[in-house]
């Protein structure tokens, strides 16, 4: 249904314009850009749900390829990029900033530099960059610091040549713990930085 319908605030200038095209085409009962009537929107949803990035799922292939102009067969990418991404992200191995900083330690280039080679081997991949931090702090801060060290990985990926065009970012704040944010251990586990395939054919 259209109540399903939700977008993330941090996708890509043009997809939000692509899609805003998409939907006025749509109301209008139109075509889209390859002449096909565009009422399988109907079979795709952007859903946000608790404690996830805001993530779309689509059974029409077609969505993808409009809104971010992907070439037929280029639209989808296989899960082992999520998996090489995930198998990424742990405690000893993680992305750190300076403190109450969205400065990037130079300690954590190399988990960085491992992630621009994981979006070479992928050039399709679409990815969300996700923030987060621990409990400390206000709420409206915690969220803001989140987005700006999200945005400073972006940045960072941008200089090393990955498309500003295939990553948005998503600060989540303290809104999203995996760990007990009362012990030092369990905050440091939610102080992390996570990438979310945004088109795994999962």
């Amino acid at each position: 249904s259209h109540e399903e319908l939700a977008l993330g605030e941090d996708l890509p200038k043009e997809v939000m314009t692509r899609l805003f095209v998409y939907v006025f085409l749509r109301a209008l009962g139109g075509n889209d850009a390859t002449g096909s009537r565009v009422s399988f929107l109907d079979r795709a949803h952007l859903l946000e749900q608790k404690n996830q990035t805001p993530l779309y799922t689509s059974h029409d292939e077609k969505l993808l390829q409009f809104l971010y102009g992907f070439d037929d067969g280029g639209s989808f990418v296989s899960p082992e990029v999520q998996e090489e991404l995930d198998a990424l992200q742990n405690i000893e191995q993680k992305i750190l900033f300076e403190t109450a900083s969205a400065k990037i330690k130079v300690l954590s280039n190399g988990i960085l530099d491992n992630v621009v080679e994981i979006l070479q081997k992928y050039p399709t991949a679409l990815i969300e960059i996700q923030a987060h931090t621990d409990s400390r702090g206000e709420d409206d801060y915690n969220i803001d610091l989140s987005k700006r060290r999200g945005q400073a990985v972006k940045d960072y990926l941008v200089s090393k040549g990955i498309s500003s065009s295939r990553l948005s970012v998503k600060g989540f704040g303290e809104s999203a713990p995996i760990a007990d944010n009362n012990t030092a251990d369990g905050r440091a586990k939610n102080r992390r930085v996570a990438f979310k395939v945004l088109n795994s054919e999962s």
